[in-house]
């Protein structure tokens, strides 16, 4: 089989199963979903809204099972029919991953499941008609080998999608806690909070505009801490590259200053700074924070 899984939430035993993607085109070519559709719109408030929509029907058949039976999205990414180029292989989607991650999870769906690639070159796409195609490369993937004697020395790249994976794995498991987040601050910030078994409290922000739009802003947030907590330590998933949420160069994401060999490692572990107690927080433009602050 051509097309790969990756396995993020935990897996459990299930009967529910779905599909979920945040565009869907017909067949495998390369004609755009549709001509508006792009990386901020990937991110935008009507995706999420589909999303939740979704997984709320999700949601009523764990209900009716009485949760029992835990929940699957068993096929999932950024575009259907191996992904949209210039969308699912851009930096966007490493923010966008991890967004989707969250707001599955926080709906109560224990297992989601992205399809990606076999070990491909980078771009090389064949079209659905050719011998080749089921193991060649797919725009959403999570990994790619940038010329052939990087794949014929098993030496993958990760691409964007592989980067907001790999941030949401930072997280623990836990019960997650309502950040009251304002429904008018959608289009800008994304925020979940996740009360770990160690009894830290993990906040997710994540800046959804593009940082190359004109109008694009930092956040300035201010968590409001139970009593007790104190100041903690924030991570941050960035690009440095000039292309904005539509860069193509996935060489110049980072997670807490830290990137992915193509050995498969990380070249040093994620850093984080200290966050003063009670101080605001700032998320520029196309960044996500993970911070943790300890009881």
């Amino acid at each position: 089989m051509g097309v790969g899984i990756v396995d993020v939430l935990r897996p459990r035993p299930e009967v529910g199963a779905w599909t979920r993607y945040a565009a869907v085109r017909e067949r495998a070519e390369l004609e755009p979903v549709d001509e508006n559709f792009a990386v901020c719109r990937a991110l935008g408030v009507a995706v999420l809204c589909r999303l939740m929509c979704h997984l709320q029907g999700i949601r009523a058949v764990g209900d009716r099972l009485r949760h029992t039976v835990p929940m699957t999205l068993n096929e999932s990414n950024s575009a259907s029919c191996s992904g949209q180029p210039g969308v699912s292989d851009a930096y966007g989607s490493s923010l966008w991953a991890l967004d989707h991650l969250l707001e599955t999870a926080q709906n109560g769906v224990s297992r989601l499941l992205f399809h990606t690639n076999t070990a491909a070159i980078c771009g090389d796409f064949k079209p659905r008609d050719s011998v080749d195609y089921p193991v060649s490369y797919r725009y959403y993937g999570a990994f790619c080998a940038v010329d052939q004697s990087q794949l014929d020395s098993h030496q993958l790249s990760a691409a964007p999608l592989y980067y907001g994976l790999w941030a949401f794995h930072q997280l623990p498991e836990g019960r997650f806690v309502d950040l009251a987040l304002p429904d008018e601050a959608l289009a800008k910030l994304r925020a979940y909070g996740i009360r770990g078994g160690d009894g830290n409290l993990h906040v997710v922000l994540i800046n959804v505009q593009d940082p190359v739009a004109e109008d694009a802003t930092d956040d300035t947030v201010t968590l409001k801490l139970p009593h007790g907590f104190r100041g903690g330590r924030q991570t941050t998933l960035a690009s440095s590259a000039a292309g904005g949420l539509s860069s193509l160069d996935a060489s110049a994401i980072t997670l807490g200053g830290a990137s992915v060999t193509p050995a498969g490692t990380a070249d040093r572990a994620p850093q984080s700074t200290r966050l003063p107690s009670d101080a605001p927080i700032t998320v520029a433009p196309g960044t996500a924070q993970i911070i943790t602050v300890q009881p």
